[in-house]
């Protein structure tokens, strides 16, 4: 199983309906591989979402700071900087606005 295997079997198996990708830089490569009712993206670089999925242009740092405490994804896949603090403070960010984090282990 690779990686979109493994995110999209949680997704079916549990049935989530909201899935955050932190982190897309080509959505050909994952992205868009993913089966989720509502998807949505954050990268620092510009990416354009389409079918009506949600696109920020920011950090992860900034996106979290900008949702409410409230704001919960059920998945959330932490593919952005892997430089170590910024990996730590995703995961921080994720076990508040998530039901379940996946990291991407892969990339090390």
């Amino acid at each position: 199983m690779n990686k979109i295997d493994i995110i999209n079997f949680i997704i079916n198996h549990l049935s989530y309906e909201t899935y955050l990708e932190i982190g897309i830089r080509n959505p050909n490569d994952n992205f868009n591989k993913i089966i989720c009712k509502r998807k949505y993206g954050v990268d620092v670089k510009k990416v354009i979402g389409h079918n009506g999925v949600q696109m920020w242009k920011k950090t992860s740092d900034q996106l979290f700071s900008y949702l409410p405490i409230h704001h919960k994804f059920d998945l959330i896949f932490i593919d952005g900087d892997h430089r170590c603090e910024q990996v730590m403070k995703d995961i921080f960010n994720s076990i508040i606005h998530s039901i379940l984090f996946y990291f991407n282990l892969l990339s090390f």
